[in-house]
């Protein structure tokens, strides 16, 4: 309780609306003035001290200035106000209810709550005064959550807080994905978390170096898939014995007009000269450009007419001999009799035999 000190008779009520409470006058010299007497002083001193106990300060005897120090004020400054303490947000009747006086807040001022229930769209909220405010809110809270309230021109805004104890549940119910934790992108099949750099980097290296993780991701004749370790292994080790293809034109067996020439090649075969020929047939030196492993190789041949079919099919079976790890002979002739000039196309590949 606190004594006013309007109580006193000795008071100048004569500007009730700058000191609705009164104004201390002087004394005029015939007693009038305001008293200062136990009624008027103990509260003021009381109001003090006791600021003093709650904020665990003892006097230091000396006057309050700038070198001393103002107790008063570090002790005003350690009080805690109604802004400091975290209020219980109950309900009742369905109007939410708050142990302060609202009533005294300033616009924008806000309060710290601690609700006790879920929120259920109640209207309006009320303090310690009599009048109940009305309520907006930026989303529903929970039970457990800490709520913001803030004043405003309307009557007061809840804003529910985000915390390590609700986050889970508001990134729930608001549909926001939380990163994938490496059970999850094993899983496979959540649709409430999201991949991240991390958690992508260790389930693929595990479906690429765990066997039995990688077995339902790897290829078959049916599925396509990851190539699993043995297929590479085999697939590394494989190499085809065809190690020279080319071709050259403008062939005909037995023109002593062409020895000495070099005949039109492509692919790898980079020359073929006509070395030398007989009545009807020529030889030509074929050169390529990848050295085979040895002289035990194969050369298929397979013969186009550029020209006359009529005139080109009257060859003889074409025979090759190595020379060296990049050349081989052939030598093709015509039947007996033949005076057709041919055109020949002769195709090559270049087999290894192991």
């Amino acid at each position: 309780m606190a004594i006013s000190k309007n109580t006193q008779a000795n008071i100048d009520d004569s500007n009730p609306t700058a000191y609705p409470n009164g104004q201390v006058k002087d004394d005029d010299g015939t007693g009038d003035g305001f008293p200062l007497i136990q009624v008027t002083m103990s509260d003021m001193y009381e109001f003090f001290d006791k600021l003093m106990r709650l904020a665990d300060l003892t006097f230091t005897n000396d006057f309050d200035n700038e070198t001393n120090g103002y107790q008063f004020v570090q002790a005003c400054s350690a009080l805690a106000s109604k802004s400091d303490f975290i209020l219980p947000l109950t309900t009742s009747a369905g109007v939410l209810q708050i142990p302060t006086a609202l009533q005294i807040l300033q616009l924008n001022e806000k309060l710290l709550c601690l609700a006790a229930s879920d929120f259920a769209s109640e209207p309006t909220i009320k303090g310690t005064g009599p009048t109940a405010l009305n309520v907006t809110f930026t989303s529903p809270y929970k039970s457990g959550d800490y709520v913001m309230l803030v004043r405003t021109s309307g009557g007061v805004q809840l804003i529910r807080m985000v915390t390590a104890d609700n986050i889970n549940l508001i990134v729930a119910s608001n549909s926001f994905l939380k990163a994938a934790s490496n059970a999850n992108e094993d899983t496979g099949t959540s649709t409430a978390v999201a991949t991240t750099p991390a958690s992508n980097k260790y389930i693929f290296t595990k479906r690429v170096t765990d066997p039995t993780a990688a077995a339902p991701y790897l290829a078959s004749h049916t599925n396509p898939g990851l190539m699993s370790a043995a297929d590479k292994t085999a697939l590394d080790g494989f190499s085809s014995p065809i190690k020279n293809t080319g071709w050259f034109t403008g062939l005909d067996p037995g023109s002593s007009g062409q020895i000495g020439s070099s005949l039109s090649s492509s692919g790898n075969i980079t020359l073929a000269m006509v070395t030398s020929t007989e009545v009807d047939s020529s030889t030509v030196r074929v050169t390529f450009a990848n050295a085979m492993a040895d002289t035990n190789y194969f050369v298929s041949m397979f013969i186009e007419s550029t020209g006359t079919m009529t005139d080109d099919n009257d060859i003889l079976c074409p025979v090759f001999k190595p020379f060296s790890t990049t050349q081989f002979d052939m030598s093709i002739g015509q039947g007996p009799g033949t005076t057709s000039v041919q055109n020949l196309k002769i195709h090559c590949q270049v087999v290894q035999i192991s």
